[in-house]
């Protein structure tokens, strides 16, 4: 009987030992391979952003026309194009171009950030054909960016980042077609006044940040550079018909400040 207890004592004395050793090894284990984990994750886990809101011109191109103004004043530069505020839709990508790194104890790394965004600025030329009995029809002025750059992410704690980024962008103008028919008050003469555009386009950048938190964020960007205008200005109606043609490169300037989601 002592035989086969001290037997049993001495198999429970083994387990003890060998249990919590075997624990010892699979926690080293698992530690080992979480440190593994965050070294190979990414901050661009949610790669893709839709994003919504609103697009302020500025300069130039945020200017009111002056009253009396026209066609010409406006596409030659010399008066403001008379945009207002409008709303922005974009959808984006990012790809990291290497693996996560520290400075101090938050995490950091580069990407790609591509993507297509519409931008529609409603205009107000109220102020065409000063002087005159007017009636005065016009469209917005529609933006298609594609983006291509870089985006520095940085998270200073957990599921909190920040991303710093640049993009330059290739910009087409929908064309639209404005007009207003009026008569100068002392000839009562009519007016047929038509404005038509090719499709303008060239390069703008664009260079801001985004606040992340899980699948929320939060963007302010700030966009410049100058587009090519071809427009076509026709008078009709008057003794004589007239015509003019404007090519002009045009500052095209604005803030979009957006909400959108991550995933």
């Amino acid at each position: 009987m002592r035989i086969i207890t001290g037997t049993i004592v001495i198999i429970f004395l083994n387990l003890g030992y060998i249990i919590p050793a075997k624990a010892q090894l699979t926690g080293g284990g698992s530690t080992q391979e979480n440190n593994e984990s965050q070294s190979s994750g990414s901050l661009f886990e949610r790669s893709g952003y839709l994003k919504v809101g609103w697009a302020n011109p500025k300069g130039n191109f945020g200017t009111p026309a002056e009253l009396g103004s026209n066609y010409n004043s406006i596409f030659s530069g010399e008066d403001g194009m008379g945009a207002q505020s409008g709303f922005a839709i974009s959808f984006e990508g990012v790809s990291p171009t290497n693996t996560l790194s520290r400075i101090a104890n938050a995490k950091t790394q580069l990407g790609i950030k591509y993507g297509v965004q519409y931008t529609n600025n409603p205009v107000d030329w109220s102020n065409l054909g000063g002087g005159w009995e007017t009636s005065t029809e016009y469209s917005s002025f529609h933006f298609l960016d594609l983006k291509l750059g870089a985006v520095y992410a940085i998270e200073p704690v957990n599921d909190f980042i920040i991303d710093l980024f640049y993009n330059p962008m290739f910009t087409l103008v929908i064309p639209g077609e404005w007009y207003y028919d009026g008569s100068i008050t002392d000839e009562i003469t009519p007016y047929d006044e038509y404005g038509e555009l090719d499709v303008p386009f060239g390069l703008r950048h664009g260079i801001g940040f985004q606040l992340r938190y899980n699948a929320f964020l939060f963007s302010v960007e700030t966009i410049w550079g100058s587009l090519d205008y071809n427009f076509y200005h026709t008078r009709t109606g008057s003794s004589s018909d007239e015509e003019w043609t404007y090519n002009n490169s045009l500052k095209n300037n604005s803030t979009l400040i957006t909400f959108g989601l991550a995933f």
